[in-house]
């Protein structure tokens, strides 16, 4: 197994965290779920994209959601990415080992 860290924007690819969602006005922010205002997925990366009309190298998904949690606070959010990302990255590391 491989771990590759992509550091540009490639949201619900690998463990995105996202929220702080306002869909109608700076000042109304809604949940993005159940009681929940941020969340970190964690999918299986595959192939890198390679489609002519995008070209940008991050791995397409297959959409099975491996992990989950959600968050009240971004300050909850940046943790919980963290353990998310370091468990499998803990995870990967072992696996290769």
């Amino acid at each position: 197994m491989i771990v590759e860290w992509y550091g540009h924007a490639g949201h619900f690819i690998g463990a995105p965290t996202v929220g702080d969602y306002h869909p109608r006005s700076r000042d109304a922010r809604e949940e993005i779920g159940f009681q929940r205002y941020f969340e970190t997925m964690v999918f299986r990366a595959g192939e890198a994209c390679t489609r002519p009309d995008c070209d940008c190298g991050l791995p397409e998904i297959d959409g099975s959601e491996q992990d989950f949690e959600g968050y009240q606070t971004a300050g909850e959010a940046k943790r919980g990415h963290m353990r998310m990302v370091e468990k499998y990255a803990a995870e990967c590391e072992e696996a290769a080992s």
